[in-house]
């Protein structure tokens, strides 16, 4: 299934699935299956933040929790003991009335680890101001519209739900090859595919949860007041990761395995911004760097960057353990501090002026590369 980024999601049931749900021969076909799910789950995400951001302004510009929500990190536990998300939630007059947490500084999708610089290319830019949601005054229509997106939330929700309920017994765990991880027994599965899309519907889960219309319009802070709701979710993620165990050092791994341990790092960046046990920060951090290391993939070392810097912040707000910033190696450390402070080296810069290996033939231009290469002046 191809999608481009930019199409509206209204169109993306114009690129169907390739197999139907629940085919353990052809997981891919669930796995687009999925896609959509999250695909619909993003695009309520960014049209409820309008709404959002008015429900913001009507009290005085700050997020309030609703009547009862229980918010704050998850305590550190076994995936076998935690509460399933939606449950009961301790009663308000047991616990302190909480506080509207405070938004973290960060320049992109994560926060950044301290001593480190605006990037250059952002400096360079004149100041602009935050954005707001447009005046208006109408308290009984954003009523209306908070009642019809809790409505479209809870039918994404009941979507999931049924989607999950007709995958058959070969997506199930082997339970009896199961062992003990930093979050409690391993899920362990048939195929690498299928372990990977559990992994991708336990983050659609965690963002399903995150993107609620009671929650904050801002994504970091969204991910500290759910945190209470999507543990199990987010311990699932581990699960499903620790799973797959890669080899020693002097092992080889196959393409096969190199794909899924890759494919596991974006559910647990997701995932790890709220792990609060140092066990399971360790092991998040190691896997990331493994996979940068031994897979090349180059995003997972700043996705456990990202992971740690959220940690430090949490802690600095009083809202998790510290941590202790960790860096692969030393070149590593190297290029997070000078990232943004340097131009390009004479040798990054590309020369686009030869020509040598270009040929230029224009009444076969449109059947080989000079398609793609070729210039205006090529005629």
């Amino acid at each position: 299934m191809l999608i481009h980024p930019s199409m509206s999601y209204s169109r993306w049931t114009n690129c169907p699935p390739r197999a139907p749900p629940g085919d353990p021969q052809a997981v891919y076909g669930s796995f687009d299956h999925l896609i959509l799910l999250l695909g619909r789950v993003a695009d309520f995400t960014v049209r409820d933040r309008k709404r959002k951001l008015q429900k913001m302004q009507a009290t005085g510009g700050q997020w309030r929790p609703a009547p009862g929500m229980q918010m704050g990190p998850a305590p550190p536990a076994a995936s076998a003991g935690l509460r399933p998300p939606g449950g009961p939630t301790p009663s308000p007059s047991s616990q302190a009335t909480p506080s509207p947490p405070r938004i973290p500084d960060f320049f992109g999708m994560a926060p950044v680890p301290p001593q480190t610089g605006m990037p250059s290319s952002y400096s360079q830019c004149a100041p602009r101001t935050t954005s707001v949601a447009p005046p208006w005054t109408d308290h009984s229509d954003l009523e209306l519209k908070t009642k019809a997106a809790v409505e479209e939330w809870e039918q994404i929700r009941s979507a999931l739900q049924h989607f999950r309920s007709i995958l058959g017994p070969d997506f199930q765990p082997l339970e009896k090859r199961s062992f003990q991880t930093p979050f409690g027994s391993a899920l362990i599965y048939r195929s690498y595919d299928i372990s990977c899309f559990w992994s991708y519907y336990y983050l659609t889960m965690i963002v399903l949860v995150r993107a609620h219309p009671d929650m904050p319009p801002h994504a970091q802070v969204a991910a500290g007041v759910a945190a209470y709701q999507t543990r199990q979710y987010t311990n699932d993620v581990g699960r499903a990761a620790a799973g797959i165990t890669i080899p020693p050092e002097q092992g080889t791994m196959s393409p096969s395995l190199m794909a899924a341990i890759t494919d596991h790092t974006l559910p647990l960046f997701f995932a790890g911004v709220q792990y609060q046990s140092p066990q399971q920060r360790e092991w998040l951090v190691t896997r990331m760097y493994d996979v940068e290391r031994r897979c090349g993939f180059a995003s997972a070392g700043l996705m456990a960057l990202g992971c740690q810097g959220s940690w430090i912040k949490a802690h600095e707000a009083g809202r998790g353990p510290p941590h202790e910033l960790r860096f692969n190696t030393q070149e590593a450390r190297a290029a997070v501090r000078d990232r943004g402070r340097r131009g390009p080296s004479e040798s990054e810069v590309d020369d686009d002026t030869d020509r040598r290996f270009v040929t230029v033939r224009p009444q076969t231009r449109m059947h080989w590369a000079i398609g793609i290469l070729g210039e205006e002046d090529d005629g």
